[in-house]
């Protein structure tokens, strides 16, 4: 029964409604027209609200449940305990049955003792590698250019050892609730799309990415080994932990982009059924669709703003250092030709490269895949048919999509996909350009003077 307030509100816009307004009175009317319209909507939007999220209910009093859809941590869980091994990520599994938060992060659990303990080993290798190499540096009367671009550079991996703490350990609570949406956002798809989400081929994946990051560790410092006369053999050891540590990052990045991938393909496979499955799809399940993606999406920009941290960071290491290792191997080719020692060099810029495009291409088939598939889904849909209230779900579902792109960029400084990659390239090859401008005017004033001096002698 409506109260006494809302009979009053009624019976005033019958009133307005059947009698001739002046311009005052009927503005009046449209603005209390629109608010009941407000009012409705708020209503309804407030019932479905209410039904989908009574899904934190049934989570608390089924918590066995989690750990039964949890099919990512379990085809996954390789490469997060390899991050715990290395000390790198030490967040904590909790038992199961006890919490609906399965993963947390706490400064004195047994894992992060592990990780003080492993890096202050790690601390004191990699500073007396360091201050070898800079004493070599300092002592050496071999100055030539590319043998100082290849101590600069392996100065530069160093030094990611020493960015740890505050790019990775400090983000441990951010990534603890990260692992936790994954799980229960696969509770959720369950109850919405009636099965879980498989990731069975995912375990070979991660465990091929985790072989992967260690293998390419040792075959790109044991080849500069060989390949740089004053990089001594115990030297390596400082290095082999950091670069698989990036390399663990890059994998982290495809693995969870690829399951992105992977689940909105799952999501479109469901709603393109329950769309022609119907004559008119109820408005309630397509709200619980459009909910679902939202999900997803903030998912995927939750990725890279908890890791936006180390990501940047590894970025800006590859600008340096492709910038350094490019600039330095055209300049010794042009002095003294093409040697092995170029090599080292190449090597160096293509690992870097490589690693940039992987990065940024996995993020831009995740987005093509999580946004525009569902517009095109969307926009294809016959509305011929359909109540009004699954026309106006179709409409909002396609506003959220446009309202709230799956873009990945790091904390809004830099937007992650396929065109980072050319525009990184025209910021290198830029430089590039610019230092080589000087060292052609270096070569030039050189000569300029081995001349004059010529000359003179001659006189």
């Amino acid at each position: 029964m409506p109260d006494k307030k809302e009979k009053e509100m009624a019976d005033t816009a019958e009133q307005f409604s059947t009698k001739i307004m002046n311009p005052h009175q009927r503005r009046q009317f449209e603005d209390y027209s629109i608010m009941v319209a407000k009012k409705d909507k708020i209503e309804r939007e407030d019932k479905m609200i209410h039904h989908i999220y009574v899904r934190n209910l049934w989570l608390s009093a089924h918590l066995k449940a989690i750990d039964a859809y949890d099919s990512f941590y379990k085809n996954t869980k390789a490469l997060l305990i390899l991050f715990q091994i290395m000390g790198v990520v030490p967040i904590t599994r909790n038992k199961a049955g006890r919490s609906t938060d399965r993963t947390s992060f706490s400064w004195t659990s047994k894992e992060c003792l592990w990780a003080y303990f492993l890096y202050s080993i790690q601390t004191a290798l990699v500073i007396s590698v360091g201050y070898a190499r800079i004493d070599d540096f300092v002592q050496s009367t071999d100055q030539r250019f590319d043998i100082i671009i290849h101590r600069v550079i392996f100065l530069t991996i160093l030094l990611v050892h020493f960015i740890l703490p505050f790019a990775s350990w400090r983000n441990g609570p951010k990534v603890a609730e990260f692992k936790n949406i994954w799980t229960r956002y696969q509770t959720k798809h369950a109850r919405v799309c009636g099965e879980k989400i498989l990731f069975d081929k995912y375990k070979i994946l991660t465990w091929s990415l985790c072989f992967l990051s260690w293998a390419l560790s040792f075959v790109l410092v044991l080849g500069e080994y060989y390949l740089q006369p004053d990089f001594r053999f115990w030297h390596t050891f400082a290095y082999y932990h950091n670069i698989a540590t990036l390399n663990c990052f890059c994998s982290l990045w495809v693995i969870n982009c690829t399951a992105f991938s992977h689940v909105s393909e799952n999501i479109i496979r469901h709603l393109s059924r329950v769309l022609k499955s119907h004559p008119s799809p109820s408005s309630l399940k397509l709200s619980e669709f459009r909910h679902l993606w939202i999900d997803l999406s903030q998912m995927m920009r939750s990725l890279s703003k908890v890791n936006s941290d180390i990501y940047s960071l590894y970025l800006s290491m590859i600008f340096f250092v492709t910038i350094i290792a490019s600039y330095g191997s055209i300049s010794e080719i042009i002095d003294h030709g093409f040697t092995l020692k170029e090599v080292g060099l190449f090597m160096i810029v293509f690992y870097c490269m490589g690693i940039l495009y992987i990065i940024c291409n996995k993020a831009h088939q995740a987005n093509i895949k999580v946004g525009y598939m569902f517009q095109q889904i969307l926009f294809g849909v016959n509305t011929v048919g359909l109540t009004q209230n699954a026309k106006k779900e179709i409409q909002m579902f396609i506003m959220a999509i446009q309202k709230n792109p799956p873009i990945m960029s790091l904390n809004g400084y830099v937007t992650v996909d396929r065109g980072l990659v050319s525009s990184s390239v025209t910021f290198i090859t830029t430089y590039l350009i610019v230092l080589m401008q000087f060292k052609f005017q270096l070569v030039r004033t050189a000569n300029k003077a081995e001349g004059e001096i010529s000359n003179s002698t001659m006189i």
